[in-house]
């Protein structure tokens, strides 16, 4: 079994798409701020990472970025879709 880091083969095609000096230094001025919304959805695995981490974002600029639970409606409407699957 291998195990593979998906933030890591993301941020490698990222960096091959966008100039990612030219982000970060954008991220240093003090007259820039940036909000990264995760939405509690996947996407917050990769922001802390990729802005935080590799473009030195401050870490209250990712929200949200814990996945949630889901509730409610949602939640009983995949236990009835899952139903016939298990």
């Amino acid at each position: 079994m291998e195990v593979i880091d998906p933030v890591q083969d993301y941020l490698a095609v990222l960096k091959g798409v966008f100039d990612f000096p030219a982000i970060k230094a954008l991220l240093q001025r003090s007259d820039f701020s940036m909000v990264f919304d995760a939405m509690h959805a996947v996407t917050g695995a990769y922001a802390g990472p990729i802005f935080v981490g590799e473009l030195g974002a401050s870490p209250d600029s990712v929200k949200q970025a814990s996945p949630g639970l889901l509730r409610g409606i949602e939640e009983q409407l995949i236990l009835l879709l899952l139903r016939g699957f298990v």
